[in-house]
């Protein structure tokens, strides 16, 4: 499996229920003030002042904008001002983003951060983010891959299935199985685990479902997710990455170790003894 990138925090945060949607209470204040500092500071190096709505649209996007955004607030030579000198980096098409953001990005996670954020940006914005994607947003520390590829779901088929770096699943979920955490609509934690075992290998499989009964995931939950996937390719790689999963688990290092020593036939690893 590729090497394992760790981010994120332990734990989810609380979760009001607004409807039929789950809606995280999440305290933002401190990440809006990094924000805003970012792209000013990206944006005041050769002291030309910025159109302030590029700015709100900058801390509102983390970063990022598309070209249709910058065109209604500024002249295409501007546009082009801030493209040759390195203040904007062309992330897709008709998406960019700050200097510093994109310096920013060094990790697997952050880049498959700022990835699926460029997809969203220049798409509709309607399916949610899942498997990979939707971990990285929820902060689950999962397997990721060198090159990022967003993953997105939809509930009914669709026209395309696979471009440009964006894989569309077609899977049935409910409205209650999508999130909104830091600003991304993803499927909630325990289906993006599951998901991520049905499409993947068994390694990566429990990764992602020890790191969401890490972040409080009941397995009970895990357990009813699953069984709504009867007959779904891949369901079979599901169970097993469940049957296996342990949330004393406390990184994807101590997944992959306890997966080695089963391996060896030393038999099943005690976590967090002592």
């Amino acid at each position: 499996p590729d090497p394992p990138e760790v981010h994120g925090r332990h734990r989810m945060p609380a979760v009001r229920r607004t409807g039929s949607c789950a809606q995280p209470i999440r305290p933002i204040a401190s990440r809006t003030a990094r924000r805003v500092i970012h792209v000013r500071r990206a944006v005041a190096d050769d002291g030309v002042a910025m159109d302030p709505r590029l700015i709100g649209i900058l801390t509102r996007q983390r970063g990022l904008i598309t070209a249709a955004q910058a065109r209604a607030c500024c002249d295409p030579d501007e546009i082009r001002r801030l493209i040759a000198s390195g203040d904007w980096h062309r992330l897709r098409r008709g998406v960019y983003a700050t200097a510093e953001v994109w310096t920013a990005a060094s990790t697997r996670s952050q880049l498959q951060r700022l990835n699926d954020d460029a997809v969203v940006l220049s798409s509709s914005g309607e399916h949610p983010r899942s498997h990979t994607s939707g971990a990285v947003a929820l902060e689950m520390p999962v397997l990721l891959p060198a090159s990022p590829v967003t993953h997105l779901t939809a509930a009914l088929p669709t026209q395309w299935r696979r471009q440009h770096g964006v894989v569309l699943h077609v899977a049935a979920f409910r409205s209650s199985d999508v999130v909104t955490y830091d600003g991304a609509r993803c499927l909630r934690p325990a289906r993006v685990a599951l998901d991520i075992a049905r499409s993947s290998s068994l390694s990566a499989g429990v990764v992602a479902c020890d790191s969401a009964l890490r972040q409080g995931v009941g397995l009970d939950e895990m357990r009813e997710c699953v069984s709504g996937m009867r007959r779904w390719p891949g369901v079979r790689g599901a169970r097993r990455a469940l049957g296996l999963a342990d949330a004393g688990s406390e990184s994807v290092g101590e997944s992959l170790a306890r997966l080695l020593v089963l391996e060896l036939g030393h038999g099943q690893p005690e976590t967090q003894f002592g």
